[in-house]
């Protein structure tokens, strides 16, 4: 609703109607209109009505939605326009005929666009991210801020004794994404901690168990994981030499020697056949 109803475009200004839907029956696929980096009047900037949450173009509104994806090439993550600006900004667009800027020039340039204090840009397309929402659009919510009272029955850690007792504040970004439980980094050989750098690997400093209880104020929401890892651990010194100890090979059991690979061709597979004509038919797809 606080969006301006006419917006000014100056560069990448996407087509409207059935000229953007058929924009990519052709190839190469041209998504946008013809663009001057010159100079150019007024009058020559392109105009876009934003209307119950729609931008719409001289030809029709600019909606992507319909457009098969297979046909999108190279606008595969949707098609998104160049800045627009409202009348109040297009004075900080305003030049002379060499390009350079001047509030009082009779020109606009495209190169000025990012000197105005407030722009807006449009995307469309046939995926969920950039598909119309209706007038109203959707409200998109902050990351909610939760604690996390940490005991020794919520967590799965080697190190569980030094996150006991405490709250951890966490953060939650979307569906699978609780963000903030402390970490350390480790070998990759052998899991030991070890001094973050480019070989380690970042791991959580533990698992929370699941049905455990986060809060927002009086709220409680209840996690549960989507996906876990399993690190393993080189057994040393007594450890390693008790594992030893209890494997046992079956009676019999002998390693094969080369003997099972040393085969003769003509013995396994039969004498190579005879031709009877040397010449060959088809020589580089011409018969002969």
């Amino acid at each position: 609703a606080d969006a301006p109803s006419t917006l000014y475009c100056l560069g990448m200004c996407p087509k409207s109607g059935s000229d953007l839907v058929t924009a990519f029956d052709s190839n190469p696929s041209v998504a946008f209109l013809p663009q001057s980096w010159s100079p150019v009047l007024p009058d020559s900037a392109t105009t876009y009505t934003f209307t119950n949450g729609m931008l719409t173009g001289a030809i029709g509104e600019v909606d992507g939605s319909s457009i098969e994806s297979s046909k999108l090439k190279q606008y595969q993550g949707g098609i998104t326009s160049g800045s627009l600006v409202d009348a109040s900004q297009l004075s900080a667009l305003h030049c002379d005929v060499t390009g350079l800027p001047n509030v009082g020039g009779g020109y606009l340039c495209p190169s000025l666009v990012d000197r105005a204090d407030v722009s807006y840009q449009w995307e469309t397309g046939p995926n969920k991210w950039n598909q119309y929402f209706g007038a109203t659009g959707i409200t998109i919510d902050p990351p909610k801020s939760l604690s996390f009272a940490v005991t020794a029955d919520n967590i799965r850690s080697a190190h569980s004794a030094r996150f006991v007792g405490n709250t951890q504040q966490l953060q939650f970004s979307g569906f699978g994404e609780l963000q903030g439980i402390p970490g350390h980094c480790v070998d990759p050989e052998d899991n030991a901690p070890k001094s973050c750098g480019p070989t380690t690997r970042y791991v959580p400093g533990f698992d929370i168990v699941d049905g455990s209880v986060v809060t927002e104020g009086a709220t409680n929401y209840y996690v549960k994981y989507l996906e876990r890892e399993l690190r393993l651990s080189k057994l040393t010194g007594d450890a390693d030499t008790s594992c030893k100890a209890t494997l046992s090979l079956p009676a019999g059991l002998t390693m094969p020697d080369a003997t099972s690979l040393s085969v003769n061709p003509v013995v396994a597979n039969g004498p190579m056949p005879v031709l009877t004509d040397p010449k060959p038919s088809v020589i580089d797809g011409i018969v002969q």
